[in-house]
């Protein structure tokens, strides 16, 4: 199902988001901005490097692969591995 928002349908909902604690709308897109599509190069203490690519900010980025944290490298069981670094680089052009 689908609505076509008038200015006004976009003023009310983005009032009703920010006053339950939300973002309001314009604060969505403005995010959404930020959101650019980055490559990850996530090093971890065993010497392996983990390169992947991620939409988000770069404070996203890391808050997600935070250094200290750990990964799980294990396939038939766990092994944890501590993040020692990571570098972002953005690739839509945008500097990080």
């Amino acid at each position: 199902m689908s609505k076509d928002w008038t200015p006004e349908d976009l003023v009310a909902a983005s009032a009703a988001m920010k006053a339950r604690g939300e973002m309001s709308y314009e604060e969505f897109c403005a995010h959404l901005e930020l959101c650019t599509e980055k490559v990850v190069a996530v090093h971890l203490a065993d010497g392996d490097t983990i390169t992947t690519r991620i939409h988000g900010t770069e404070q996203d980025i890391r808050d997600y692969y935070r250094i200290g944290s750990c990964l799980n490298m294990g396939a038939a069981g766990d092994r944890l591995v501590e993040i020692v670094a990571v570098d972002i680089e953005d690739v839509s052009g945008n500097t990080t």
